[in-house]
């Protein structure tokens, strides 16, 4: 997409590919199709802000970037400037114009005030006269700053200005509602009303919602919490060779080759999730607690007997996860040949949001976990024996999946102090990050 600004002295700034989303609501989207050198590219307007969608050859990921240049005989885009006719581009909507690549757009926006368009969701909590009160939003990113979104009153707000919906704030709270689990079953209307709702809250930052409510909040207005609080339920698999291998090495032994036939998982504790800048309370019974550098993943669709070639269809999003363990009573507990118990349930941590499937690549994703700022552990999400596809398609054998439900990848290889011999201790502030996702931040706390 070509597209420039006619401000002299303008900023090139990203704008990631964002693939379009099903058509929910007659005044809230408006669809424009061509079809270049047999490629098929989709966009999208809605709130002043047009996305696009399309096959890229030169790019890894439907999220990357590439290099575009300004051009001559320009026509007038309400968001990103003016953008010139030519390269085979279908004719301009009455709303505005674009023209047809790839790359970066020339944004009206100054450099401070750019904000990412990656879909990021987030559980967050504000302080009101009757206590605080949880809320689903989402974290939009910029080059100097985060902001939360508060999509339902957002929607409301963009439902209330087109005038199509009389009955805006309840139909937002139906396509919103304010509990992860219940927007993931939500499915696609969901997904494009929160969308959108991004798109009209960084388009118009200064508008509040139909009430007067706040749409936009600082990290210092409003407290993160794990962006699932509570998951349908928690499976967590092992499905990195490295760690494996690490772990039999310790016992002297080798895997055993049913790991290569059957990934195998255990049922965690919903109940204890905790989420970014929680403490992590140190187990009394534990000498040895360890951190476990892991990817989440969460299921949008519910389904029995899936096949692997349409199992990421399956896929709501990912998530930053720190399996917290008690290595030495985990160690005694799993000699009775059953999965572990007080050494994994005090404590699971998620977080900081759960970013879109379509905005995540888990086959290639930088892993790191940081001790007191130092580096212990680097990995990457794609070094794995077995796939998510395959990873649904077991877990769903005569057995329904549901919206909700956690699955933990398991621990990626270096990913934990045990594969190390490092230890933490109390005091300790643990950062797991994964490229494309965010930074889980956790402190270790012990009551004497």
């Amino acid at each position: 997409m070509r597209v420039a600004s006619t401000r002299k002295g303008g900023s090139w700034l990203p704008l990631r590919f964002t693939p379009c989303r099903a058509q929910t609501h007659p005044h809230e989207v408006r669809r424009f199709h061509e079809n270049r050198r047999g490629m098929a590219y989709e966009f999208i307007w809605f709130s002043g802000t047009c996305l696009i969608s399309g096959p890229e050859k030169r790019l890894k990921l439907p999220t990357a970037l590439a290099e575009v240049k300004p051009r001559r005989d320009f026509f007038q885009h309400p968001v990103f400037g003016v953008a010139g006719p030519g390269t085979g581009c279908a004719s301009p909507p009455r709303e505005g114009g674009f023209v047809l690549f790839s790359g970066h757009l020339k944004s009206r926006a100054s450099p401070a005030s750019f904000m990412e368009r990656v879909m990021k969701f987030v559980t967050f909590e504000i302080p009101t006269p009757l206590g605080n009160v949880s809320r689903v939003g989402a974290l939009a990113e910029g080059t100097d700053r985060q902001i939360i979104l508060d999509l339902a009153h957002g929607y409301a707000a963009l439902l209330q200005e087109e005038g199509a919906e009389p009955r805006f704030r309840k139909y937002a709270d139906f396509r919103l509602p304010q509990d992860m689990c219940e927007l993931m079953a939500g499915g696609e209307p969901s997904l494009h009303a929160a969308r959108a709702a991004q798109e009209f809250i960084l388009a118009n930052p200064a508008r509040r919602g139909p009430n007067g409510e706040q749409l936009t909040f600082s990290l210092q207005e409003a407290r993160l919490r794990a962006p699932v609080p509570r998951p349908v339920t928690f499976r967590d698999f092992l499905i990195h060779e490295g760690h494996k291998a690490a772990g039999a090495r310790r016992r002297n032994t080798n895997i055993d080759p049913i790991w290569y036939e059957l990934p195998s998982c255990y049922k965690g504790n919903r109940m204890t999730i905790i989420g970014p800048d929680d403490e992590l309370k140190w187990p009394h019974y534990t000498q040895k607690l360890d951190y476990e550098l892991e990817l989440a993943m969460f299921i949008g669709k519910r389904g029995k007997d899936i096949a692997q070639e349409n199992a990421m269809e399956h896929v709501f999003g990912f998530s930053v996860l720190n399996d917290f363990s008690a290595r030495d009573i985990q160690i005694d507990e799993m000699k009775n040949w059953l999965g572990p118990h007080k050494g994994k349930d005090f404590g699971t941590a998620i977080g900081p949001c759960v970013v879109t499937v379509d905005e995540f690549d888990p086959t290639d994703a930088v892993m790191i976990a940081r001790v007191n700022g130092e580096e212990w552990s680097r990995g990457n999400a794609g070094d794995a024996y077995y796939s998510w596809a395959r990873m649904i398609e077991y877990a769903s054998m005569e057995e329904e999946l549901v919206p909700g439900e956690m699955f933990g990848s398991g621990t990626v290889a270096t990913g934990c102090g045990a594969d190390l011999d490092k230890w933490i201790k109390p005091g300790d502030v643990l950062e797991l990050e994964i490229e494309g996702i965010g930074i889980l931040k956790n402190k270790i706390v012990r009551e004497i």
